[in-house]
């Protein structure tokens, strides 16, 4: 391992993490009771969204990869959970990946796994900046006047929403 990085995270108490996968690693997830995950199988894209998408599910698989660091520092399954949100779920999903992909001993295997992994991240950022863009389209004062008039069953007056001076006093 001497030119493979040193794969870490701060959590959200600011303490430091070091990721590092090995065959004992892969065998207390696999065997994890209730978990149904293996690392190895990371390169398939079901896998792959199931870990990205159920924060749940990753820190679960990250507490047994961790698991002998976290007893040693007496933290409890949920406790270990609870440090886990924002930044810092990035943070260590990446830091577990590239782990993952430090364990194959083939150069070819660890550069093919950290290009699935990188393109899933852009895959993720781009799905979210589409997300982004449609989400301001959807709510522009316009498409917003158009479902209120779809709601309304037809145009709004040009004075909608304002008060007119000629107008008779309301009853509220």
């Amino acid at each position: 391992m001497s030119d493979l990085q040193t794969r870490s995270f701060k959590d959200s108490e600011g303490r430091l993490w070091v990721v590092r996968v090995t065959v004992a690693v892969t065998n207390r997830v696999r065997t994890a009771e209730g978990l149904d995950f293996d690392l190895m199988n990371l390169a398939d894209q079901k896998h792959l969204e199931r870990i990205i998408t159920d924060p749940g599910l990753f820190v679960s698989v990250l507490y047994e990869v961790l698991r002998p660091k976290v007893e040693e520092r007496e933290i409890t399954p949920e406790a270990f959970a609870e440090i886990f949100y924002g930044d810092v779920l990035s943070d260590a999903l990446d830091a577990l990946m590239k782990a993952v992909a430090d364990f194959f001993p083939s150069a070819r295997q660890r550069e093919n796994l950290l290009k699935i992994w990188d393109a899933a991240k852009r895959a993720s950022e781009s799905a979210q900046e589409m997300l982004g863009k449609r989400i301001e389209l959807e709510t522009s004062d316009e498409k917003i006047q158009q479902m209120c008039e779809k709601a309304l069953g037809g145009a709004l007056p040009a004075s909608a929403g304002t008060k007119s001076a000629d107008a008779p006093p309301s009853s509220e």
